[in-house]
């Protein structure tokens, strides 16, 4: 019998192994040596689920949004089936970027807001304020602003407690686009300048970069186009050293679009020319649409109409592919949010159950407490009504007058004992649980129950030692 339990042991653990060493190697072929050691390193559940969390972020950040999309499915997949929820997490909001980058940001909305989900149960405030800054950048790109603001505030609020400059600093930035965009420039202007006083202090070149494109925007917005170029030419120079075409094509097209507004058109046409190629190179189409919309009128001011009419066509294809994409984009942010009040709506009727449930619980618990303590109290009215009734029998005992007294005295005191008991609860919330006013109402009830032992212990001893 001892041996067949040590041998079904022996096979769990055997099944066990090689559950995790499937999990390891499966999916690795393709994988370059790097990524492969990742998974071949990892011991426990937890550090192979890690790894491949890690490989699905490598190829995010290569913009491999396919092979980055099938590695994240098999984290989660991996996550769910052992139940790691901090993994899980990690995993939703990668998928959520991997849609955001794509431009499919109801998607990435959903995902976010599973991640919030579990990272609100498991109270990692840095991750919570991550996923509600990642939610309000998704309604920002859907120009659902007012959502928007409402949940970089809150990321704001966290990161701000936990003093985490860096994150502060890219929410005070997030702020600032959602205000100029609701034409509250002024209090744009402010954000971004927070976020460039923390990135200063930070020596976070990427993010000095970013705040002072923003600011050269809203500056142009304001049409205070010196400063503004001032701001954008600041941007465009900090951002050449890190060869980022997106944030580049970002610089060259807001430069083309101030130099038009200003009307000096050979720099506008230069800066355009050289946005659109990054636009094309990075495959944004939401630029590129821009773009071609500011050649088309640079070209038309320059007299060039036939290019200008290319162009136009260009941008009215590019935005009715955009207009259906987003028309889908509005339906499926509807689902997202009407899923999301569900959720919530469900939440609040199970909070609400829950509550009716344990108050239900409490009030049961207080009735039958309350039914002990009279038992009890009726307990010790029978014993001190025995004690008394029995002083009427002592009489007919032969006993000295001092044990006479005594037992009298005994009486008086079991008597005084419980109606301090009994009476302290109501002392209690006369008092208002103060000890002076406690301390005064005692002492009134020690007097009326001494004369009152007085005055019977004098009856009853009269009585009682007459009789003997």
């Amino acid at each position: 019998m001892k041996r067949s339990v040590c041998i079904f042991l022996l096979l769990l653990i055997f099944i066990n192994i090689a559950g995790m060493a499937q999990d390891a190697s499966s999916g690795t072929e393709n994988l370059p040596d790097t990524l492969k050691q990742l998974v071949e390193k990892a011991k426990t559940k937890d550090q192979i689920t890690q790894a491949w969390l890690e490989i699905s972020n490598h190829f995010l950040n290569q913009n491999e949004f396919q092979k980055a999309s099938f590695f994240t499915d098999k984290t989660i997949s991996l996550a769910l089936k052992q139940n790691q929820k901090r993994l899980l997490a990690d995993a939703y909001n990668t998928k959520g970027i991997i849609f955001d980058y794509q431009g499919l940001i109801p998607e990435a909305i959903d995902f976010y807001l599973k991640s919030l989900n579990i990272r609100e149960q498991l109270g990692n405030k840095k991750d919570i304020g991550s996923s509600l800054n990642n939610i309000g950048s998704g309604y920002y790109f859907i120009q659902a602003f007012s959502k928007a603001e409402l949940y970089f505030n809150r990321s704001l609020d966290i990161f701000s407690k936990l003093k985490d400059k860096k994150s502060m600093a890219d929410a005070y930035s997030n702020l600032g686009s959602v205000q100029q965009q609701t034409g509250k420039y002024n209090m744009a202007l402010e954000n971004h300048k927070k976020s460039m006083h923390l990135h200063l202090s930070l020596k976070d070149e990427e993010g000095i970069a970013t705040t002072l494109s923003n600011l050269g925007v809203v500056y142009s917005d304001l049409k205070k186009y010196d400063s503004s170029l001032i701001y954008c030419k600041q941007a465009l120079q900090l951002r050449k050293k890190y060869h980022n075409d997106q944030s580049l094509s970002q610089s060259y097209s807001n430069l083309a679009r101030i130099y038009l507004d200003i009307n000096k058109i050979d720099s506008a046409y230069f800066y355009g020319k050289i946005a659109l190629a990054l636009s094309k190179k990075i495959l944004s189409r939401e630029g590129q649409r821009d773009d071609y919309q500011t050649l088309s009128e640079i070209e038309t001011k320059k007299g060039d109409y036939k290019s200008a009419l290319n162009h136009l066509k260009s941008f009215i294809a590019l935005s009715d592919s955009l207009l259906n994409q987003e028309n889908k984009e509005k339906i499926a942010t509807h689902v997202v949010q009407f899923e999301f009040q569900k959720r919530q709506y469900q939440d609040s009727t199970r909070k609400a159950e829950e509550k009716k449930r344990e108050q239900l619980k409490n009030q049961i618990i207080q009735q039958e407490k309350q039914r002990q303590m009279n038992i009890q109290y009726s307990g010790i009215v029978f014993f001190i009504m025995i004690v008394l009734g029995s002083i009427f029998f002592i009489q007919r005992i032969h006993l000295p007058v001092i044990w006479i007294e005594g037992f009298i005295f005994f009486s008086a005191l079991l008597l005084f004992e419980f109606l301090y008991l009994f009476l302290d609860p109501s002392i209690d919330k006369i008092s208002g649980g103060m000890p002076i006013y406690k301390f005064g109402i005692n002492m009134i009830l020690a007097i009326l129950i001494f004369y009152a032992h007085s005055f019977f212990e004098n009856l009853l001893k009269t009585k009682l030692i007459k009789k003997e």
